[in-house]
């Protein structure tokens, strides 16, 4: 099956990997201005993740079925990565269609859309996304640890800090899907 991520008006198909690696490389980007391109990195690489379930590429090819695509990726996120980097990663990947999600608490039921609720949420398999992409695992915590040093606040610092990677995140993932969708744009 070819994975892919959206279709445009005249029914050219954009490849999923192409979407995630667009948004992966332009998030990096923008986060480089505060020394966070391997997070930025990380979390462009995840945001839709669970685009890769055999639900979702239903989807997009007519199904009128729901499908929550962004939840994989945080779940993965908690999966792959000790929990302090996870809730970063987690936040921005979770909230990148409808806004940054409440914590929540331990009891929240899996249909909360809070991140304790949709981390227990049954997603439909997406493993599909091991045939075409390696999950880094290696990168610089250094300017978020020295952030969180310096800091009188760090509680402020890390919140700030995520609402910074989130929004390198939706304006990558907007434009890429901006200029998938009308590639006559003059963006010069």
């Amino acid at each position: 099956m070819r994975f892919i991520a959206r279709q445009n008006e005249e029914g050219f198909e954009q490849p999923l990997i192409d979407h995630l690696m667009n948004v992966a490389k332009k998030t990096a980007s923008f986060a480089r201005k505060f020394s966070s391109e391997d997070f930025g990195y990380l979390i462009g690489l995840l945001h839709d993740i669970g685009k890769y379930s055999d639900a979702f590429q239903r989807r997009i090819r007519g199904s009128k079925e729901h499908v929550d695509h962004s939840t994989a990726g945080l779940q993965l996120a908690f999966k792959e990565f000790p929990k302090h980097i996870a809730l970063i990663l987690g936040f921005c990947i979770a909230g990148h269609h409808g806004g940054l999600p409440d914590s929540g608490t331990r009891i929240d039921y899996k249909e909360a859309s809070t991140l304790s609720g949709r981390l227990k949420k049954d997603l439909d398999d997406y493993s599909n996304y091991k045939k075409e992409l390696q999950i880094p695992k290696n990168f610089n915590l250094n300017a978020i640890r020295k952030m969180l040093e310096n800091s009188d606040n760090p509680s402020f610092s890390l919140s700030f800090y995520i609402r910074m990677l989130f929004s390198c995140l939706v304006d990558a993932d907007f434009l890429d899907t901006e200029c998938f969708m009308n590639p006559n744009v003059d963006r010069s």
